[in-house]
């Protein structure tokens, strides 16, 4: 990237339930000189029965966010992109932050039956249970990509559970996201997959002054899918 020398590059991983190994390699295989940011207690499956609420999680973001002193931009992958949104009007932040990208990120509460009655299953399991989070989760693998997932399956070797991040936000909370999402003024750059199964086409319709990017034949995770596409998209947009 260009500018990365004056202005940061941060990246918001999805999940908070599942690992950012996914993100880590694609960022270290692409030699992107992106910093990946981990939430508070995420990968930190021994502290028993710490479950992280959105709101704690957007404070600690905050807090990293306003103790960096350069100007960044700020990229967001499915949660991240949620708690990018809410986090947009922030005073502490709007005079650092140069470019906003969120990337298959839904902007409602509504998910596919499928995806909603797995989650569900995820949530019944025992926190410490990794064999059994791992079966569950398995199923779910094949909703959030497009293409045959088999491949991919290694990349989440490490996922664990720490609470059904869709039940963390409150009604209050989407609101804001979604208020955010159409009136934010300035620069704001969508990414999404035709065939993500998390989000609906109309929701993803940017208001004035934003920009998309949409990728055919593709699912939940377009740095997988359609890594070279993808990576070309997010460097000329980072230039």
């Amino acid at each position: 990237m260009t500018n990365s020398q004056k202005t940061k590059d941060i990246f918001l991983p999805g999940g908070p339930w599942i690992s950012g190994q996914y993100l880590d390699e694609y960022l270290k295989e692409e030699k992107l000189n992106i910093h990946r940011f981990i939430y508070k207690n995420h990968e930190s499956r021994h502290v028993q029965n710490q479950k992280t609420t959105f709101l704690e999680i957007c404070n600690d973001t905050l807090e990293y966010l306003n103790s960096i002193q350069e100007p960044y931009n700020l990229i967001g992958h499915s949660f991240g992109g949620l708690i990018m949104l809410h986090l947009i009007g922030h005073p502490l932040l709007t005079k650092k932050i140069k470019k906003f990208i969120i990337i298959s990120t839904p902007l409602t509460s509504q998910r596919s039956t499928v995806f909603q009655e797995r989650t569900k299953e995820l949530g019944r399991l025992d926190y410490f249970d990794n064999n059994s989070f791992q079966e569950v989760f398995n199923k779910i693998l094949p909703l959030y990509f497009y293409k045959d997932s088999s491949q991919r399956k290694h990349l989440f070797t490490d996922t664990f559970y720490e609470g059904n991040q869709a039940a963390n936000l409150t009604d209050d909370q989407f609101s804001v996201v979604k208020q955010n999402f159409k009136t934010y003024e300035n620069q704001l750059t969508i990414i999404y997959g035709d065939e993500d199964l998390l989000l609906t086409e109309d929701e993803m319709i940017p208001p004035d002054n934003k920009e998309i990017f949409r990728f055919e034949n593709c699912g939940h995770f377009p740095m997988l899918e359609v890594r070279e596409n993808f990576t070309r998209v997010l460097e000329r947009v980072l230039d």
